[in-house]
């Protein structure tokens, strides 16, 4: 089976002058969530690259530019996911940091999951130690910022 694609955005009315190419583009992924699925997800289907959304200019030019020649390129944030070096949050962690990330205060967060407050309380001291932060605030904003959480 022959693979094309048209590689004008608008290409004109006579079909006859399309271009074609059988070549695939290079895709590379620029995105605000760089968690473990987003970055995984693109390169499944075919992505050469996944950049987050913090990344400068200059870096972005580089990295179209090495997507271009066929290079694999990873922001900062897809390499501390792919490699590990991310904090891992428990899946009941996750829960209690979505629910922070709602505002909700420590009762609401123990009432919504069916835990104790002693219990929700640990599991923010948990998020705290792993994110290397020490407010409520300070664990939303570095939980977004690794992929661990999407807002909204």
């Amino acid at each position: 089976m022959r693979k094309w694609q048209c590689v004008d955005q608008r290409p004109p009315a006579d079909p006859g002058s399309w271009s074609w190419t059988t070549t695939p583009p290079a895709v590379l992924v620029l995105s605000a969530y760089s968690s473990d699925p987003d970055i995984f997800a693109a390169i499944d289907v075919g992505a050469v690259g996944f950049l987050g959304k913090e990344t400068d200019p200059e870096a972005l030019l580089a990295g179209i530019r090495a997507a271009a020649r066929g290079e694999t390129v990873l922001g900062a944030a897809a390499v501390r996911r792919v490699r590990g070096n991310a904090p891992t949050l428990s899946a009941r962690e996750v829960e209690v940091l979505q629910l922070l990330g709602e505002g909700l205060p420590n009762r609401q967060i123990a009432a919504r999951l069916y835990i104790s407050e002693a219990t929700a309380k640990g599991h923010l001291a948990s998020i705290y130690s792993k994110l290397g932060v020490d407010t409520r605030g300070a664990a939303v904003a570095m939980a977004v910022r690794e992929g661990l959480l999407r807002l909204g």
